[in-house]
């Protein structure tokens, strides 16, 4: 888990640009659960793949849905694969969670 989480941590905050965070978003709302979304950045070539889960709520939250999702990185001919979850927050967007 520790190493997931910041390796997750390194590739959103260090890796992705506004772009990709702008796809990583747009994969979590339209997603089909169980099926890839994939991109690559056309200002530095970096690649993601993303596969969101169906979305669940939690009972101490049943007006926030959240979904898991696997992304695959490939970034400096590296692929690393790490799962993340958003939930979508009081304003309607979905929101990484620690």
């Amino acid at each position: 888990g520790i190493a997931v989480g910041t390796l997750l941590g390194y590739i959103v905050g260090n890796e992705m640009d506004k772009y990709d965070r702008m796809q990583l978003n747009h994969a979590y709302e339209f997603g089909p659960s169980g099926q890839s979304t994939a991109w690559s950045n056309p200002d530095n070539g970096k690649r993601y793949e993303v596969v969101p889960q169906p979305a669940y709520v939690q009972p101490s939250q049943p007006d926030r849905p959240c979904r898991r999702a696997e992304i695959l990185a490939t970034i400096d001919g590296r692929t690393e694969r790490t799962y993340t979850t958003a939930c979508r927050n009081n304003a309607g967007q979905w929101e990484l969670q620690n």
